[in-house]
């Protein structure tokens, strides 16, 4: 998506060149940089590049649409018409609040985000050639900008051309301005800004009230901005096949309005800034720019003259993105990410007091005592157990429930499924609530809920309340699925996320076998309402215990919670990413963005085929394991069955424990101390930031899972093939088998989970969602035709199906680690994370 180098060069010619990859591998210019040569610089570096999101290339085909509908006649009022189609670009910004009002005589809109900080103020001046566009049509793409901003924005309907040519339309914008200042806001708690035209007049304003002695705004902010009238950059001619909204004749026929002709004023300073003699005097600037715009030469051209003038100046140029791409507000990725990235900024530069952790922090979590942490990753692990323990502890009583009810073993069956596909849909409508409300409600009072419905399923005498009770049970046990990645995150750095992930997926892996096995013993001497009754003592005590560590110790760990509590407390305002979004926009964007990620991004698509694959696979056993080793096969009781579950307990166990070398060999990776033969490899190049010091390597997960990718057919043909009592075959030999099994299935699991919490990083509860869902309705389908599929075709073909099925799958994690680096630098979601630090 963005900008220019990946890899920067520490010395460029003679001068030092001071660049810095901020957190998305763009370029930041800074003062102390003696001289840049732009052009220069972009010949000397490579340039990663990606294609633009749908929703951000949805953009172009609506450019198109206005393009094609332009009117060929000097028409004014009626390319005003057309023009105001953008809107439809940008979704409505939610928690906003719009006043209209008027200024100096001319129409504005107050944009009031909720919560922004009443001190700080932003101008906002739309663009469209001074010809066309108005508050309206920018309305959205600006309440965007002020929500990430945290701070209220007036947006002015300035006087259009050709009726009103210059000054006409920067004279209302200086007066906005001034109004701001009238108001009582100091000049250093605002941001002026605008987009094309309208990012000249960011310039152009702070230049004429130098000229008319007020005070510069605190920050300027210009996006695809025309900062000469003269049309003379080298992208006019460059991008003149890329850029779909302009042209170079529209561009000049536009000028000729604004100037009235007159072509020596397209030189004027204050039409067009790059010609000011001096802007030594102009705010901290940020620019946006779009590599497929005509424009951009002009953006670059004036970050230089601002460089050379020590002002601070950030450009961002974000590849492959049309014209004022930032359109796509709330709707495309890469417009997020650059007015996300904007809002940060701006806040700092105008003096906004955030609330935020300091380093070593003791409010915040990553700082904690190891004994704080890891308690309550144990408490929770505890909890994550049991959700397990209430899918697969049903299993061994479900021949009891059958016949009670008198239903047939696939009927059965839906018992375990409903469940299962409880566990696929709770975290959709459990997760977003933690953003709201923290993680310690979302653990406490969905698990209570739980507890309720257990006890309802040990008493009900309806076939069909049962299983309504089933699948209300699974939605409110899902609260690990949905919260427990995200405790970790909140615990502990990237770096050190790994023991305590190998906890939290032993719990949840481990605990179907170990279910089974705990209610084997309630079974094999009792009825199925006994064994849920065991249930609910076994989920009650270990509520219980969660609630002693979370509650007395004040162990709430999502981040933005605190912030926000902390913001309240020392009457600070909070940054954009800590700032409550709305239910709807929350359950939107989870829901949509699951989906979307499973359809589109091609590691997650991956991590869903895998995961699906093993998890019902998983469940699957509940069913092929009574076939097998009960009566029907080796003629072991229940309880015999159940211990036969231990095998997969122990190869579940094996897996941390060789993970420790896994962990070993990553951070060896990530510390530069273990490179590997491909990191001098032209993908890997992307991996490195002009040093020799490897940066961020999720390929350096999946070492340990491309050995499970190999002994999971290995082991289900072994289990095929030795499982047939017939054969004279002692049991214990497929139960071995089920040891390699278990240990290939942790480690594929685990695998897939961090690889994909580091590739995608902030969008990666999005991606694990998706994976999430995909992984459980497969558990939950998988029990109702597995068993029928063992009894059919037989052990040894129904296990060599299987078998066959994982060696399709087995070349995934030699894809990722050789193809991995590709496949996030064409993701939108995860390209932004290509160059972070570790």
């Amino acid at each position: 998506m963005y900008g220019w180098a990946v890899q920067c060069p520490p010395h460029f010619g003679d001068f030092d060149v001071s660049i810095h990859l901020c957190q998305n591998g763009l370029p930041t210019y800074h003062p102390d940089t003696r001289d840049l040569n732009i052009a220069a610089l972009q010949a000397e570096l490579p340039i990663p590049t990606m294609s633009p999101s749908k929703e951000s290339a949805a953009l172009r085909e609506l450019f198109q649409v206005i393009s094609a509908q332009w009117p060929q006649d000097d028409n004014p009022a009626m390319e005003r018409v057309v023009y105001d189609q953008v809107h439809q670009a940008a979704s409505e910004a939610p928690g906003v609040t719009y006043e209209s009002t008027t200024v100096a005589g001319r129409p504005a809109i107050w944009i009031r985000p909720e919560g922004a900080s009443p001190k700080h103020a932003l101008l906002y001046m739309h663009g469209g050639g001074y010809s066309f566009g108005s508050t309206q049509s920018h309305r959205k793409m600006s309440a965007h900008l002020a929500k990430a901003c945290n701070t209220p924005a007036l947006s002015i309907d300035y006087r259009l051309t050709p009726e009103h040519p210059f000054p006409g339309p920067l004279d209302d914008c200086v007066n906005a301005y001034k109004h701001l200042l009238d108001q009582g806001i100091p000049a250093k708690n605002i941001a002026v800004a605008g987009d094309s035209c309208g990012g000249c007049l960011s310039a152009a304003v702070p230049l004429a009230a130098i000229q008319r002695g007020l005070p510069v705004p605190g920050a300027a902010i210009s996006m695809s901005p025309l900062y000469d009238q003269t049309a003379s950059g080298s992208t006019f001619d460059s991008n003149e096949a890329n850029d779909v909204l302009n042209t170079k004749p529209s561009v000049n026929k536009l000028a000729d309005r604004y100037t009235n002709g007159n072509k020596e004023l397209r030189k004027d300073p204050l039409v067009s800034p790059l010609f000011a003699p001096d802007v030594s005097g102009l705010p901290p600037t940020w620019i946006s720019a779009a590599g497929y715009d005509m424009l951009l030469s002009d953006a670059q051209a004036f970050a230089e003259k601002l460089q050379k003038a020590g002002v601070e100046v950030v450009l961002k140029v974000h590849d492959q993105q049309q014209h004022v791409f930032e359109f796509m507000a709330g709707k495309a990725p890469e417009a997020d990410m650059s007015i996300r990235d904007i809002g940060a900024w701006t806040r700092e530069k105008i003096g906004q007091t955030i609330a935020k952790f300091a380093e070593g922090d003791p409010e915040n979590p990553r700082a904690w005592p190891a004994w704080r942490k890891w308690s309550i990753v144990a408490s929770v692990g505890l909890i994550d157990l049991t959700v397990s323990f209430g899918a697969s502890g049903y299993s061994p009583a479900s021949a009891d429930f059958c016949r009670e009810f008198g239903i047939g073993r696939g009927t059965g069956q839906l018992g375990l499924s409903l469940y299962v596909l409880g566990l696929a849909l709770g975290p959709m409508f459990i997760a977003p609530l933690s953003e709201y409300y923290g993680r310690t409600a979302l653990y406490l009072i969905p698990y209570g809920i739980f507890l309720i419905f257990l006890a309802g399923t040990a008493l009900v005498h309806s076939l069909v309340g049962f299983m309504i009770l089933r699948l209300l049970s699974g939605t409110f046990a899902s609260v690990t699925i949905a919260n427990f990645g995200g405790t970790i995150a909140d615990l502990f750095e990237r770096d050190h996320v790994g023991p305590a992930m190998n906890v939290f997926l032993w719990a949840a892996v481990g605990g179907s076998p170990i279910g089974f096995f705990l209610m084997s013993l309630v079974a094999e001497y009792h009825g199925w309402r006994t064994v849920f009754w065991a249930l609910l003592g076994i989920c009650t005590f270990c509520w219980l215990q969660l609630v002693v560590v979370l509650v007395p110790f004040h162990n709430e760990t999502r981040h933005s919670v605190l912030i926000r509590r902390r913001a309240r407390r020392e009457n600070k305002s909070v940054a954009a990413d800590a700032q409550a979004r709305s239910l709807n926009q929350l359950f939107t964007v989870t829901i949509w963005r699951a989906f979307r990620f499973l359809s589109t991004e091609t590691i997650v698509i991956f991590g869903a085929l895998y995961n699906g694959f093993l998890y019902g696979l998983s469940f699957m056993f509940n069913s092929a394991f009574g076939l097998v080793f009960g009566k029907e096969g080796y003629g072991l009781d229940t309880l015999g069955v159940g211990y036969c579950f231990l095998g997969l307990v122990v190869g579940i166990s094996l897996g941390p424990v060789v993970g420790v070398w896994q962990e070993r060999y990553y951070q060896r990776r990530v510390h530069g101390d273990d490179k590997s033969p491909e990191e001098d490899s032209e993908h890997t190049a992307l991996l490195h930031n002009g040093t020799s010091k490897p940066k961020h390597i999720p390929e350096a997960r999946v070492q340990l899972g491309k050995i499970a990718a190999i002994l999971l057919p290995v082991s289900l043909f072994w289990f095929a093939w030795t499982s047939p009592p017939e054969y004279n075959i002692h049991y214990m030999v497929p139960v071995m088998a089920t040891v390699l099994f278990g240990f290939s299935f942790f480690t594929l699991i685990f695998m897939v989970a961090i690889y994909t919490e580091e590739s995608y990083m902030v969008y990666s509860a999005s991606a694990l969602a998706g994976i999430g869902l995909a992984r459980n309705i497969a558990g939950a389908v998988f029990p109702l035709f597995g068993g029928r599929i063992f009894s059919e075709l037989g052990y040894n073909w129904a296990g060599t199906i299987v078998a066959c099925l994982a060696c399709l799958l087995a070349p995934i994690p030699f894809v990722l680690e050789r193809y991995g680096p590709q496949l996030r630098a064409r993701s939108p979601f995860a390209f932004k994370h290509m160059d972070d630090e570790d």
